[in-house]
This record gives C-alpha cells, structure tokens and sequence, in this order.
C-alpha cells in the first residue's frame, strides 16, 4: 500500500485546505512545531528534529489506517505551505471523540483556526455521526479558550496543571 495514498478525506475551505499530511510536508511541520512560543502549552512534546516531524507525519498515517486518530495538515491555499494540524482522535468510538489544533505562529490573528474549527465540528457531528466532541487547553492559552468558547465548548473540568477540558454536544 502506498504510504501517501490518501486515507484522510481533503476538506477544502476558502482560505486552506485540509488534507493528509505528506513525506514532502516535513520542513513545514518542523518549522510550526519547533517554535517553543507556538507549543508552550502543548500536552504533548513537539517535534524538536526534522527526524521527529518525520516521526509525526509517520505516526498521523498510521493512525489513520488503524482508525485511531486522523490528523489533517492545514494547508494554506495561496503558498501551498502547510501551516497548522487539526487532529480527530477516535481511539474510543465515534460517538464521543477528542478534538486538537495547532497552527503556525505566522498565522495567529487572522481568523482561520475560527473558520476551521467551525467547519471540522460541523464535519464531525454532520457526516461522522460523532455526538459529543471534547477539546483541552491550558488555562494561560487565552487564544485557544477563546477559540472554543466562540465556537460553542463549555468548559467541563480544570486539573492542578491548568488543563481545562471542554466539551460540545451535536
């Protein structure tokens, strides 16, 4: 099987698209993950080498073949980069399912992770019969609980490290 055959559907949007991560996306992915300001509040550790961006974008296609989590890489339209992920964690069922985001500092402030949240939580609850979707951000990520709050997620529960998970009902 070929390991770029596409597994994760392509999305398009007016200003990205949202599509399988590729071999060829590596340089891209290493330079949004790599910045420490982008990822301070990341759970889990950031690609810190190419080797590890390789390592991701590895683990991403895996995970979809196995039906475990499908990340999409956020390609902006207008330079082709890959500028962000948004990943769909399905590990324990459909019906209620965990959602995550990143995007490259660059592109903060402009209203696209608004428009691409709105369109993946649509996506989910409307073709992947997902009914209840959670999201978790630290407390000190003003911008991502913004983010969710706009977009509907209430706010469920805080643990001792600041985590704050959200959660939102079809």
């Amino acid at each position: 099987m070929d390991p770029e055959e596409p597994i994760v559907p392509t999305i398009e949007l007016e200003k990205v698209i949202l599509r399988q991560l590729k071999v060829s996306d590596r340089d891209d992915i290493f330079e949004a993950y790599s910045d420490k300001e982008a990822m301070r509040f990341r759970r889990n550790p950031a690609p810190r080498t190419i080797q590890d961006a390789d390592a991701m974008i590895s683990r991403s296609i895996l995970d979809a073949r196995l039906n475990k989590a499908f990340r999409w890489g956020i390609e902006e339209r207008i330079s082709g980069k890959i500028i962000g992920t948004f990943v769909w964690k399905v590990e324990n069922g459909k019906s209620e399912s965990e959602i995550g985001y990143s995007l490259n500092k660059g592109w903060w402030n402009q209203g696209l992770m608004t428009t691409i949240l709105s369109a993946m939580v649509s996506r989910l609850f409307e073709k992947e019969n997902v009914t209840t979707l959670f999201a978790i951000a630290h407390r000190l990520n003003v911008a991502s609980v913004r983010l969710l709050n706009k977009n509907g997620f209430v706010r469920m529960s805080e643990d001792r490290e600041g985590l704050v998970t959200f959660k939102k009902n079809r």
